[in-house]
């Protein structure tokens, strides 16, 4: 029981980090990960209509691909809405947290806030907004 729950654990770990690595490759390399999401949304849709049948391999007791194939559509999705999530979150960051956000990701999320962090405008932006927090009751 310890067990299931510790690989339970540990596949929902390695699935939110292939996901951060698939927001990853959607900043840094846009058209591969278009690639991938046209693969991934044809296998999906693929094995929507195609019946599980024993070609697949679905029926045996240790069926490693079959029990893979039968969790796709899922995991699938949850990479999708958590890589549209991290989009969102980009698009809408704090100033202090652009300038990181763009060395991990590559992004240029809000692009112009990115390029005054870089001359140091932005850096002063963030002084004076800490300024005004300190000074508040």
């Amino acid at each position: 029981m310890v067990v299931e729950e510790m690989l339970t654990a540990g596949y929902i770990i390695l699935t939110l980090l292939v996901a951060v690595l698939f927001y990853w490759l959607r900043c840094r390399h846009r058209f591969a990960f278009g690639c991938v999401e046209i693969v991934v949304a044809v296998v999906v849709i693929t094995f929507t209509f195609v019946p599980q049948t024993d070609y697949l391999l679905l029926n045996g007791p240790s069926s490693i691909l079959g029990h893979l194939l039968s969790e796709a559509a899922g995991l699938s999705a949850g990479v999708y809405i958590f890589v549209r999530g991290m989009d969102n979150i980009a698009q809408d960051l704090p100033v202090g947290w652009r300038l990181m956000w763009h060395r991990v990701f590559g992004t240029e999320a809000g692009s112009a806030s990115v390029r005054q962090a870089r001359s140091g405008k932005g850096r002063a932006a963030v002084r004076r907004m800490r300024n005004r927090q300190r000074q508040m009751p």
